[in-house]
């Protein structure tokens, strides 16, 4: 799950919103960038690069030759495929104050201790360009449904 806010302070040149047109404004800059995330950078969790970038915990030697042995293949959070096609399942929900989006993958939330890995919270991480990038996403968006809103009061 990822959370993100913004708050903006200031007047839209032009415009007087009231708040419940400025939160579904607001809300559909996040839903914007929940589904950026999704469709952009949620896929490279499931590759061996994603996981050295994100800085997924070892597993252990025994496991990933285990791995190799049975499933031919090294990729991170990933044993039969089943979690890589549920986590495939877009579940973006934004409010006003951010977005969550949904894991349908049960098999992330496996932990045999709590030494294992948190293989929801790797799934949930994200990199300082990647956030950026997020939020360059959301401020398009939130500005796009702005120009909307002016252009609209001004047909009024």
């Amino acid at each position: 799950m990822i959370l993100m806010s913004v708050r903006y302070e200031g007047a839209v040149p032009g415009v007087t919103l009231k708040r419940a047109l400025m939160n579904k404004v607001k809300q559909k800059g996040y839903n914007a960038a929940g589904v950026e995330w999704h469709q952009k950078f949620m896929p490279e969790h499931f590759t061996e690069s994603g996981g050295r970038k994100y800085g997924y915990k070892q597993r252990s030697k025994s496991y990933r030759a285990r791995k190799l042995r049975v499933k031919h293949h090294r990729r991170p959070l990933v044993w039969s495929g089943l979690s890589q096609a549920l986590m495939r399942i877009r579940d973006v929900r934004a409010k006003t104050n951010g977005v969550k989006i949904y894991s349908h993958a049960s098999g992330l939330n496996r932990r045999r201790s709590s030494r294992a890995p948190d293989m929801l919270l790797e799934m949930g991480t994200v990199t300082e360009g990647e956030r950026q990038h997020l939020m360059a996403v959301q401020d398009r968006r939130i500005e796009k449904e702005l120009k909307k809103v002016r252009t609209q009061s001004r047909g009024r």
